[in-house]
């Protein structure tokens, strides 16, 4: 009888157990920001000779616009300059956009950069326009991340440098969590990993500059997305350092029908004889 007792609660002990680690799924982790640095920027200066003035000193235009995200809310930034002399005189423009936002899920940033010169019948000319995102992070304990990427460029190979992105992501002692990413053109480029408990920074920074009567620009959209570590059975949550398996629905379910029957079997062999006979 006492046997059969200890089996009894056995039983109701495994199967309690592998129920919670069966049915057990991790929680979201919020990511909260620290600093935040989202900013875009155009500048252009065209010289020339204005047509149908009088003096013959060259004219310069210059332009500055830029635009700096307040606080940790979304940021819809846009910069414009454009720098004319005039009809068939030298011309620059550039233009930066970007669309940012920040969440306990993860983070995401988008947007463009342009250079444009035209020298005419006058010049110099030149432009240059800057998308910066730049932020540090703090995760409490492991997390998984996604991270997405597309990049698309337009550049002349005589204007080497005319373009440029970069993207980071480095724990607080400086070290790299991936190889930071350099390249202007990618799609659908994805990096998976774990971030450690502790704080990060990131950098998704976009330039363009032009200086050679050319057209150069490059398009981003860059996201992260945090989850739980997952294991890689059907996406449960697993501790870190862990493999927790789930065992099938028909497992769980005999499991703890075994669990029942052998609490109940203790529960009968704790009443009175003469109450277990009248069970019977």
């Amino acid at each position: 009888m006492k046997k059969c007792s200890r089996l009894g609660l056995l039983a109701l002990a495994g199967a309690a157990g592998l129920f919670a680690a069966a049915t057990a799924r991790g929680s979201q982790v919020s990511i909260s920001y620290l600093t935040q640095d989202r900013s875009v920027s155009a500048s252009s200066s065209a010289t020339g000779f204005a047509r149908g003035g009088t003096s013959s000193a060259p004219v310069t235009d210059v332009q500055n616009e830029a635009q700096h995200a307040a606080n940790k809310g979304d940021f819809t930034g846009d910069a414009t300059a454009n720098s004319t002399i005039g009809p068939q005189g030298a011309d620059a423009s550039a233009t930066a956009a970007q669309q940012s936002s920040l969440t306990s899920a993860g983070f995401s940033d988008s947007g463009s950069v342009t250079s444009d010169t035209v020298f005419g019948t006058g010049g110099p000319a030149n432009s240059s326009s800057s998308s910066v995102f730049q932020i540090t992070f703090k995760v409490s304990q492991a997390e998984s991340y996604t991270l997405t990427v597309n990049l698309g460029a337009s550049t002349d190979p005589a204007e080497p440098g005319a373009t440029v992105s970069t993207i980071s992501l480095a724990n607080k002692a400086g070290k790299n969590v991936f190889t930071p990413i350099t390249s202007v053109k990618l799609s659908d480029y994805t990096v998976q990993g774990t971030l450690k408990a502790g704080t990060y920074s990131f950098v998704m920074d976009a330039s363009t500059i032009s200086n050679d009567a050319n057209f150069n620009s490059v398009d981003y959209s860059v996201s992260l997305a945090d989850g739980p570590v997952l294991s890689s059975v059907n996406n449960v949550a697993a501790p870190v350092g862990t493999s927790a398996v789930p065992l099938p629905s028909s497992g769980v379910t005999a499991l703890a029908m075994l669990a029942a029957l052998g609490a109940g079997g203790a529960m009968r062999r704790r009443l009175p004889r003469w109450i277990r006979l009248s069970m019977v």
